[in-house]
C-alpha cells in the first residue's frame, strides 16, 4: 500500500466512531489483500512498511507534537510492528487507542 493511501486509511480509521468499526473491518480487510496483492510494490503490510503507517500516522495525528505525551507514544509503540497486519485482518485497536488519547 502506497504511503498516502496507508496514510489516508488510518486517518479514516482513527475517525470511524466505535460502534462501525465491525463494519468496516470487512472492508479493510478486503482493501489490504487487494492491495498487496495488486500495488507495484508486491510488499506486504508487515515490517518496516507497519512501522512506517504507524509513524506516518502519529506524525498525521500530531505533526506539531502537542498533543501525544512520551507515555502515550509508549503505550501506543507496540502498534507499530503489528499495525499493517491488525488492519488487513480488520483490527482498528491502534486507531481507538490513538483516538481515545488524541480526544
Amino acid at each position: 500500500m502506497s504511503r498516502p493511501l496507508r496514510t489516508a486509511a488510518l486517518a479514516i480509521a482513527a475517525a470511524i466512531p466505535a460502534c462501525a468499526f465491525a463494519f468496516a473491518a470487512e472492508y479493510a480487510s478486503s482493501i489490504c489483500s487487494t492491495l498487496a496483492s495488486t500495488h507495484v510494490s508486491g510488499s506486504t503490510l508487515e515490517g518496516d512498511l507497519s512501522r512506517r503507517a504507524w509513524t506516518n500516522s502519529i506524525e498525521s495525528l500530531d505533526s506539531s507534537r502537542m498533543v501525544f505525551l512520551a507515555d502515550d507514544l509508549d503505550f501506543l509503540e507496540p502498534y507499530g510492528e503489528r499495525i499493517g497486519a491488525d488492519v488487513e485482518k480488520g483490527d482498528f485497536s491502534f486507531a481507538l487507542a490513538a483516538r481515545t488519547i488524541y480526544r
